[in-house]
């Protein structure tokens, strides 16, 4: 799928734990052998989406849907004909997962129902010039996504919104000129992008563009952004050698919300804004939530995650 700096942890996430992997391969309940351990009540509203690793060397990735209600796993099907299924993000109204789909390195967006029904690609990029990159985000109305992809002439990613429905091209958005990328998209209810790009001098910095296309550094040294329910906060990975979790405001105020010495990343704020989910890095990536500053493990026992991102809705 070419090189990105980005890709560069979740690749390596990926060579790591892949020896210790079993795959996830049909619904797990929260009563059942190789569950997340249950909290005493449930974890609250919604469901988390993420992605799971399944074979060695990044292929065979699958996506997980967990109801935080039961704390029920749920492993939803890959399209026919490609090797992996990855990136999710949930709807606005909950109903539907876009997410990219991957074969022989080359990848396409694809939308399908939260139950894993009804599943249809929404890009066939021309050319070969274009190839969709990891982390796809709804826009607020519900009927299109924005995402980057990677422009193989140019040799960096850029932006680009396209509608649910599929057969239009997808069209560019414009971002800060200064960058050699830009990646980990999130989106605000107000339809304002938070986005990473990695200007060489100063290696991930996260950025907003707002909706009359506005762009502004956000928070420096960061990355992995995710906005609150209510658009106020981005949540963000930040920190050096072992990332901790922040809570920033719109004008980039920092509150650390996690602090054990692990590596933390792709947070995803819940519903009602009262946990948060993230990916933690001990024997292989895991997903907790911190709730009340109780942590709860989400992902299976055997079941390591990969990819750089988490969605709640």
């Amino acid at each position: 799928m070419g090189e990105r700096p980005l890709d560069l942890t979740g690749r390596l996430l990926r060579l790591t734990v892949a020896g210790v992997i079993a795959a996830a391969t049909a619904v797990a309940t929260a009563g059942g052998a190789g569950a997340a351990p249950r909290a005493a009540a449930a974890d609250g509203p919604g469901k988390i989406a993420y992605t799971s690793l399944t074979e060695e060397y990044g292929q065979g990735e699958q996506i997980t849907v967990v109801d935080m209600a039961t704390l029920t796993r749920t492993v939803l099907p890959t399209p026919d004909g490609y090797d992996s299924a990855e990136a999710p993000d949930i709807s606005p109204d909950g109903s539907q997962i876009v997410f990219t789909a991957v074969k022989d390195y080359a990848a396409e967006l694809w939308v399908m129902n939260i139950d894993g029904t009804g599943a249809h690609r929404i890009t066939a990029f021309w050319d070969g010039r274009y190839n969709p990159r990891d982390e796809p985000a709804w826009m607020p109305d519900g009927t299109h996504v924005v995402f980057p992809a990677y422009d193989s002439q140019a040799g960096v990613n850029k932006l680009f919104e396209v509608g649910v429905a599929g057969g239009a091209a997808p069209e560019p958005l414009p971002v800060d000129g200064d960058v050699s990328t830009v990646d980990n998209l999130s989106v605000a209810p107000d339809g304002t992008i938070a986005y990473v790009t990695s200007p060489a001098s100063s290696g991930y910095d996260v950025w907003l563009r707002e909706p009359d296309g506005e762009r502004h550094l956000l928070v420096r040294s960061a990355r992995d952004p995710a906005f609150s329910a209510d658009g106020s906060k981005i949540y963000l990975a930040k920190g050096g050698e072992a990332d901790q979790i922040y809570s920033a405001t719109r004008d980039g105020v920092l509150t650390q919300v996690t602090t054990d010495p692990h590596t933390h990343g792709a947070p995803a704020p819940s519903p009602d804004d009262q946990a948060v989910a993230y990916r933690k890095v001990s024997d292989c990536p895991r997903v907790y939530v911190l709730r009340a500053g109780v942590e709860t493990r989400v992902s299976g026992e055997t079941e390591c995650m990969s990819g750089l991102s988490i969605d709640w809705r």
